[in-house]
C-alpha cells in the first residue's frame, strides 16, 4: 500500500532490537519512505488502558531509548 502511495520503500518494525539493526540501512536509503514502528504502547492508552500512557510519554520514552542506544 505505501509504494501505491509513492514510497519507494516502507519498513515495519516490531522490536527495539529489529531498530536499531536495521536504522542505519533505513536512514541511507534514498526516499521517500515510510517506517512504521510498533512499539506495543499504542495499545495501553489512556483513552483504552486506565493505567496507559499519554502519547507524548510514550514519545519521550523511546527518545531516550534511542539516545542511549545511539
Amino acid at each position: 500500500m505505501a509504494k501505491g502511495a509513492g514510497y519507494r520503500k516502507a519498513y515495519a518494525v516490531t522490536d527495539f532490537d529489529d531498530f536499531k539493526r536495521r536504522l542505519s540501512s533505513i536512514l541511507s536509503d534514498e526516499g521517500p519512505l515510510l517506517v512504521e514502528l510498533h512499539t506495543g504502547l499504542a495499545d495501553k492508552t489512556p483513552m483504552t488502558d486506565l493505567g496507559g500512557q499519554p502519547f507524548h510519554q510514550q514519545v519521550e520514552t523511546l527518545r531516550n531509548k534511542l539516545d542511549k542506544a545511539g
